[in-house]
């Protein structure tokens, strides 16, 4: 999701080139198998109980995904924070406001990213260098993880209306 907003927001022109049914059923296809090829890495170590191993997959898919998405997330950001064509004389009352939502709802993703992944990531990086699996280690990560993963949800049930009953809108 980060990529596809990255090059709608950067490059939309390449994203129109894209946005066809079957290239999204190509890519699509190539992360389901690489989601499942991970998580059968992860039941194999598990299995074989080489916990090391484990870590170190599981530390390195993190490491490889986390700046990529920051990298297309802050590129996103910035995008919108730049004044579009035609916007440079009006004033800053006048903006967009569609574009100030799209930056803020960009930016809570990042955070929550940033909020989900670290912690899990320094967990993984203190087992490795005490070479000892600790579960009160990953505990706090995988605390942040859980929350982070209702983040998104929450927000597009407050968007649509379904949460008048919690938040006042």
């Amino acid at each position: 999701m980060c990529v596809e907003r990255y090059l709608a927001v950067v490059h939309p022109v390449t994203f129109l080139k894209y946005k066809p049914l079957r290239y999204r059923v190509i890519c699509c296809t190539a992360a389901w198998i690489i989601i499942h090829g991970s998580c059968l890495c992860c039941m194999i170590t598990l299995m074989l109980n080489n916990i090391n191993a484990h870590t170190w997959f599981f530390l390195m898919q993190l490491l490889l995904f986390l700046p990529i998405q920051l990298f297309c997330l802050v590129a996103v950001l910035r995008a919108l924070k730049q004044s579009g064509p035609g916007e440079r004389g009006r004033e800053r009352e006048e903006e967009n406001h569609m574009k100030r939502r799209a930056f803020y709802i960009i930016l809570i993703t990042t955070v929550n990213i940033v909020f989900a992944y670290v912690p899990i990531i320094i967990a993984g990086v203190f087992i490795i260098l005490i070479n000892q699996y600790i579960w009160t280690f990953w505990a706090p990560g995988l605390v942040c993880y859980v929350l982070a993963s209702f983040v998104q949800p929450v927000l597009y049930l407050h968007r649509t209306g379904k949460l008048s009953g919690f938040c006042s809108s």
